[in-house]
């Protein structure tokens, strides 16, 4: 859980969730001006995203990889049941994502 705090200035990738069944929640937080992406979900990683910004990071600001489920907005959301698929999922809400390469 990464709440109220400020990740930033990173010679690479801000945060990274990684692996299956890991999570990330980030609320009211700053991930920004990192030299790759701000955040990074991979392989059957969750992303919970409310109230951050993910800006001015050298290549994207939330990147999933995998086969990527990705969400943004307020509904609720469903991930695949079948944990021998690899995937990523974001959830992100009233997040900024701007000014990334």
């Amino acid at each position: 859980t990464i709440n109220d705090t400020v990740v930033a200035r990173n010679a690479h990738n801000g945060v990274i969730v990684d692996g299956v069944g890991s999570l990330c929640r980030i609320a009211r937080s700053n991930v920004c001006r990192n030299g790759c992406s701000g955040v990074v979900v991979m392989h059957c990683g969750i992303l919970l995203a409310s109230k951050s910004a993910m800006e001015h990071n050298g290549d994207c600001g939330v990147l999933a990889s995998g086969l990527p489920a990705v969400q943004v907005g307020p509904d609720d959301f469903d991930f695949d049941d079948d944990t021998d698929t690899p995937g990523a999922g974001a959830r992100l809400e009233n997040c900024r994502l701007r000014f990334n390469e």
